[in-house]
């Protein structure tokens, strides 16, 4: 999908700049048309050549799971490290008077306190 993407940017590109000594109208209506063209015969030729041309631009699919795997190990890490940081807080037994900062100005059963200055 992004080979023809690009296809069709440079198609685009490429059309504008041959067009542009016949005037800026003309260029700026005929670039779109270039760059279809173009994201056209890039998906003519991606279909006759069918998965040997992906393969040799290394778009086989095989790296992409390579990453997603590496992707989940990584999020399962990050998971476990995430389990133990809660086990060390619930161990602590941090209560909400201490999670509270004392300029808030209200204490956690909702009554205002007095500030000291």
């Amino acid at each position: 999908m992004f080979l023809l993407m690009f296809a069709a940017i440079g198609g685009g590109l490429a059309t504008a700049s041959i067009l542009s000594p016949f005037g800026a109208t003309l260029a700026a209506v005929g670039a779109p048309f270039g760059g279809s063209l173009c994201a056209l015969l890039a998906a003519v030729y991606l279909t006759r050549h069918g998965a040997d041309a992906v393969d040799r631009i290394g778009l086989d699919g095989h790296d992409e799971e390579r990453r997603t795997d590496a992707l989940v190990a990584a999020l399962r890490d990050v998971a476990a490290r995430g389990a133990v940081v809660a086990q060390d807080i619930v161990a602590q037994d941090v209560g909400a008077q201490d999670i509270v900062p004392k300029e808030a100005g209200t204490k956690v059963d909702g009554t205002s306190r007095s500030r000291v200055a």
